[in-house]
């Protein structure tokens, strides 16, 4: 178009001067024409992009909303929206933070620590979900059904992570999912929850109860004295637990503890009068308490 515009400026019959000056003003309306038209390319463009995302979102988020809620839907058809094959065994895994960094920082962290979990499980593929500003929900698919909770913790720093245990297909993904959800809960409503936390660790309280109110009344009800806050009934109620998860073998829980068993068993005496019966008495719904002590921290101790 130039080309032409030059060739018929030069046939005018008027002098060179007028000829540059108009040469000039042409070339300038040429490149703001060009200018605008770049802009509306590049915002048309990037509109269409957006749409185009949202809607590859959209129906990813609808794929494994679905999935998680038990529709039916045919796992190839997932696995090709969702580009993360479902006929594989998965872990599933929900990552948040509490760091004040602008949301799209704190998701990018998320998302790529999440994409880690392929090599440290050495895992097939990776899927990703925002559940929030500052959470994540991932899945990793791997080959065997082996149960792989095992994280790098050293780089979580200020990360909190809940894992589920694996299970294979439409399922195991659902049911994984929801034990990931169910031990986040744990670790957020307990006190010095570790950055980890694994659903079989914490599968016993889950299973108990939603309800810190019952759970506290739970252990006031059966551990009574052995519910104190002091340095010195906690290490005798942890020696209790430890007691009971070496089926009740006082050498045993020396031997775990590190302590003499004499130790132990003096402990265990304490114990019994702390509790006003022996230990061996109520076992199951001693322990549960003592697991859901464990598991909730302060926050299931009977109030003062």
């Amino acid at each position: 178009m130039l080309g032409f515009v030059d060739e018929s400026i030069e046939a005018l019959p008027i002098g060179p001067e007028l000829k540059r000056a108009l040469l000039v003003r042409v070339w300038g309306s040429a490149m703001r024409w060009l200018e605008v038209t770049t802009e509306l390319l590049v915002a048309t463009y990037a509109q269409e992009r957006e749409s185009l995302a949202r809607g590859a979102f959209a129906r990813r988020s609808e794929t494994v909303h679905a999935i998680v809620a038990g529709e039916a839907l045919h796992s190839d058809e997932a696995s090709r929206i969702l580009d993360y094959p479902m006929r594989r065994h998965h872990t599933a895994f929900v990552l948040w933070t509490d760091d004040t960094d602008p949301a799209a920082d704190v998701l990018a962290r998320l998302d790529s620590y999440a994409r880690s979990f392929v090599d440290e499980s050495k895992g097939e593929r990776v899927l990703t979900l925002p559940s929030g500003a500052r959470e994540l929900w991932s899945w990793v698919a791997h080959f065997d059904s082996r149960e792989w909770a095992s994280l790098d913790r050293a780089r979580i720093s200020d990360l909190r992570v809940a894992v589920g245990a694996g299970g294979y297909g439409m399922e195991g993904f659902a049911r994984s999912h929801r034990e990931a959800l169910a031990a986040q809960r744990v670790a957020v409503r307990s006190t010095g929850s570790p950055g980890v936390t694994v659903y079989e660790d914490v599968q016993v309280p889950c299973l108990l109860t939603d309800d810190l109110d019952e759970l506290r009344a739970l252990v006031a009800r059966e551990l009574k004295g052995l519910a104190g806050t002091d340095g010195v009934t906690s290490r005798i109620r942890n020696t209790v637990r430890v007691y009971y998860e070496n089926n009740c073998t006082a050498a045993a829980t020396a031997a775990a503890l590190g302590l003499h068993k004499n130790t132990v068993r003096y402990r265990l005496d304490q114990a019994e009068t702390l509790l006003g019966r022996s230990v061996d008495q109520r076992r199951l719904p001693t322990e549960l308490a003592l697991i859901a002590l464990k598991s909730y921290g302060a926050a299931v101790l009977p109030n003062p």
